[in-house]
């Protein structure tokens, strides 16, 4: 039997809707679900089904530019951090733990940074640090690149290419403020 979503919905956080999937009892520890770049909250569906009969509220959020998030001019980090912590606040969620894959896991730290009050833990997957200086184009394989654009072609598209290569682009080339 396929897992179901008991609700699926959106919110509106930052002038940004953002598309969600929800599943367990209100009164459950919530564990907010935050996808790689390149996917949607329905790359948490098999895990979700794990969590739920443990009694937790799950949340699997569509990041902006993702699945059901709405399409956007901003794809900085600080927004999607700000969005994490904007969902908090209008789901009304205390004590979340936030697991996040890749940049889901850059958005979930940068939320516990600002706000470890309404966050019990972090849970962060394929989590790179971005560079200590901008990425130069020496020592980039061509190959790697073209197999990266292939897969992410391959794929669902159901994301905007655009929010992707200005993640990967802040990345590579990060704030100095970061480490």
């Amino acid at each position: 039997m396929a897992f179901e979503w008991s609700t699926v919905g959106t919110v509106e956080v930052n002038g940004v809707r953002l598309g969600y999937r929800e599943r367990g009892g209100p009164a459950g520890p919530p564990v907010v679900l935050l996808h790689g770049s390149g996917s949607s909250a329905r790359t948490w569906d098999r895990f979700a089904a794990r969590l739920t009969p443990a009694g937790h509220r799950v949340i699997a959020v569509d990041l902006r530019g993702h699945g059901t998030g709405a399409r956007a001019g901003d794809y900085s980090l600080g927004s999607l951090r700000d969005d994490v912590l904007g969902l908090l606040e209008t789901l009304d969620l205390r004590d979340a733990v936030l697991v996040g894959h890749s940049v889901g896991g850059h958005a979930a730290l940068a939320a516990a940074q600002l706000a470890p009050e309404r966050i019990a833990a972090l849970v962060l997957e394929d989590l790179a640090a971005p560079p200590r200086v901008s990425a130069s184009v020496r020592g980039v394989n061509p190959l790697q690149v073209l197999a990266a654009v292939r897969t992410i072609l391959a794929g669902r598209n159901d994301f905007q290419l655009r929010a992707v290569a200005s993640i990967l682009r802040q990345l590579t080339r990060p704030d100095a403020a970061w480490w």
